[in-house]
C-alpha cells in the first residue's frame, strides 16, 4: 500500500476537494438541535440507506469493492475504533474504503451515504470533526501519526436492502457510525461515537472555533443545578473508563448516579438536554425511536453520574447517563495537541444489548 501523502492540504486539488466536502476550516457549528426540524424527516432513514449505500456500490471499481465491501458476518462489522489505525510505515490499517481513494463522485456518494445516518446537526458536527485533522497536523511536532481530513473510510456489509442483514460505516479518527439494518428497516444505529481534539483551538487563525461544546457545558448546567443531596448521589469517586472501543456490547447499567426520580422538573429539562446532544445528531426518524427507549427509562432506572477532577488543571470531568436500552458516555481528559489540559472530547452513544443487532 502506497505512503499517504503527508499534507493534503498543500494542493490546490485536495483544498477544492475539502471545499466540496463541506470540510472548510473556518466552519463554526451552531449547537442548535435540528432533530425535528430535519428537512430529510419526511422520507425514512431506511430506505434512503440502502438507495445510498446501492448507489456508493455501484460507482466502484472491483479494486474499490475489495476494500469497501464485506460480509455481513463478517468480524471485521463489529470490529469499531475512534483512534489513528495506521502501521510502522504510517500507512491506514483501518478497513474500508477511504475518501482519498475515491474519485469526487465516488466521495459525493459516500458522504451522500453518511447524510442518511445523521441530523443536519450530526452532518455538520461529522465535518468539522474531519477538518480538525487539518488542525492537528499544524498543531502536532512530532508527526507520529497522520492527519488527514480524507482518511474516513466506508464499508458495506452485505447487500443494501437485504431483508436478512446489512450495514454500514463511516469511520476514521474521532468519529464511527454504525448501522445495522434488514432490509429498509433500521435495527441498530450504535455505537455512535463523535470526539473533538482540540475541543476548543486555543491558537492561530480560527482560536475560539468549538467543537461538541454543549456536551460538556450542558452536563455542567445540570451538575451546578444539584443540591448537596443530589450530587452525593451522582458523583462518583473516580474519573469513568474510556470507551470500550472494538467491543461488540456496550457496558452493562451500574448501580451508580442520581436517579431520575430524584430530580425535579427543570433538572429533568437539562437531562434531556444532555442527552439531545448525543440523539440530536440521528436522522429524525431514528431519533424519535431512541427516545421512545429513553421514555421507557425515565424512572429509577435512569440515572445521571459524573466525576470531575477539580484540583486539576482544566478540570477533567466524566459523566455516563444510563437506563434501559441507552447508555452514554462523556470524558475530557486528555490534553489537546498543544498541551492544554482536559480539551479532547470523547463522547459516545450507546445502546447495550443492542449494539450492532444480533445477526440473524
Amino acid at each position: 500500500m502506497p505512503a499517504c501523502t503527508p499534507d493534503v492540504r498543500k494542493t490546490p486539488r485536495t483544498n477544492a476537494v475539502l471545499a466540496g466536502m463541506g470540510l472548510a476550516f473556518g466552519l463554526t457549528i451552531a449547537c442548535a438541535w435540528f432533530s425535528q426540524a430535519d428537512s430529510r424527516s419526511d422520507i425514512a432513514s431506511g430506505p434512503q440507506m440502502a438507495a445510498a449505500a446501492k448507489a456508493f456500490v455501484r460507482s466502484l471499481d472491483e479494486t474499490q469493492k475489495a476494500a469497501a465491501v464485506m460480509a455481513f458476518d463478517s468480524p471485521e462489522r463489529t470490529r469499531w475504533h475512534f483512534v489513528p489505525l495506521q502501521d510502522k510505515d504510517r500507512n491506514p490499517t483501518r478497513k474500508g474504503l477511504r475518501l482519498e481513494k475515491m474519485t469526487d463522485a465516488q466521495r459525493d456518494l459516500a458522504l451522500a451515504l453518511l447524510k442518511t445516518g445523521t441530523s443536519e446537526r450530526g452532518f455538520a458536527e461529522a465535518r468539522q470533526i474531519m477538518s480538525l485533522e487539518a488542525v492537528l497536523d499544524e498543531m502536532e511536532k512530532t508527526k507520529v501519526n497522520v492527519r488527514n481530513p480524507l482518511w474516513y473510510f466506508v464499508s458495506v456489509f452485505g447487500e443494501p436492502g437485504d431483508e436478512n442483514g446489512w450495514g454500514w460505516r463511516f469511520e476514521g479518527h474521532h468519529i464511527t457510525l454504525n448501522v445495522s439494518l434488514k432490509g429498509n428497516q433500521i435495527v441498530s444505529a450504535t455505537p455512535s461515537v463523535f470526539c473533538s481534539n482540540p475541543a476548543v483551538i486555543k491558537s492561530g487563525k480560527k482560536v475560539g472555533m468549538a467543537t461538541l461544546p454543549g456536551t460538556l457545558s450542558k452536563a455542567e448546567a445540570l451538575v451546578q443545578s444539584l443540591n448537596a443531596e443530589q450530587k452525593r448521589e451522582a458523583r462518583v469517586g473516580s474519573l469513568m473508563a474510556e470507551v470500550d472501543q472494538a467491543n461488540a456490547k456496550a457496558p452493562g447499567q451500574p448501580d451508580e448516579g442520581v436517579r431520575w426520580t430524584n430530580l425535579d422538573d427543570s433538572q429533568k429539562k437539562l437531562l434531556h438536554q444532555v442527552l439531545r446532544e448525543y440523539t440530536g445528531r440521528m436522522p429524525a426518524d431514528v431519533e424519535a425511536a431512541t427516545w421512545r427507549r429513553v421514555s421507557d427509562s425515565q424512572d429509577e432506572t435512569l440515572r445521571f453520574a459524573y466525576a470531575v477532577e477539580e484540583d486539576k488543571p482544566g478540570r477533567p470531568m466524566t459523566y455516563r447517563v444510563s437506563g434501559k436500552g441507552l447508555l452514554v458516555q462523556f470524558l475530557n481528559v486528555q490534553g489537546d495537541a498543544e498541551g492544554h489540559p482536559a480539551n479532547h472530547f470523547h463522547t459516545a452513544l450507546r445502546r447495550p444489548s443492542g449494539d450492532f443487532a444480533p445477526a440473524p
